[in-house]
């Protein structure tokens, strides 16, 4: 094969990226309109468990993108009412990307715009920022906090409560024992 060839193949390569997508309006927040979105950007893998999709106040899609495409940005969707509103798209551990383009394949000394343009460009110029990237959500891990005799201490005294409803005393002063505590993650 020929450089030009393998340069060609080389930068049609698919990358799987999750990419999350925000200011979706509550009542839209579905896997099958977090997928509709994405469908343009590349190849959805609708094998994704919904656990692994919902961000809070943002879904999240794996899909398979062309690392010589520019990134989406987002998107303009319309409502059935007619309304419309944009959405927009954030990529999570992302590579190298070209601030002038958007595109994967490069960083921004290597992009075309920067060479063509004899380095006249100004930062101000480029079409993508580190707004487009973000980190990796972290999705139903919950931390549970362990204090170790708490229940037995509390079963051999009441601790006494104030009108209001709040602690009187301290465990010191009850002579309740000081209690580990253990954090789980």
């Amino acid at each position: 094969m020929t450089e030009k060839v393998v340069e060609s193949i080389l930068e049609r390569i698919g990358v799987a990226i999750w990419i999350q997508i925000h200011d979706i309006p509550a009542p839209y927040m579905t896997r099958e309109v977090s997928e509709d979105i994405c469908g343009n950007v590349g190849i959805v893998d609708k094998t994704t468990q919904l656990s692994e999709m919902v961000g809070g106040s943002f879904m999240r899609v794996r899909v398979v993108i062309d690392v010589s495409l520019p990134l989406c940005r987002g998107r303009l969707i319309s409502f059935d009412e007619g309304d419309e509103a944009w959405v927009s798209f954030k990529y999570e551990r992302l590579p190298n990307i070209g601030y002038w383009c958007g595109c994967l394949n490069h960083s921004d000394k290597d992009c075309d715009r920067w060479i063509e343009s004899d380095g006249s460009l100004k930062n101000d110029d480029k079409e993508y920022g580190p707004w487009i990237r973000t980190t990796m959500a972290a999705l139903n891990k919950k931390s549970v906090i362990r204090v170790l005799g708490f229940f037995e201490a509390r079963k051999k005294k009441q601790q006494p409560v104030n009108q209001w409803g709040g602690d009187d005393t301290s465990r010191a002063a009850m002579g309740w024992p000081k209690l580990p505590v253990t954090v789980e993650m």
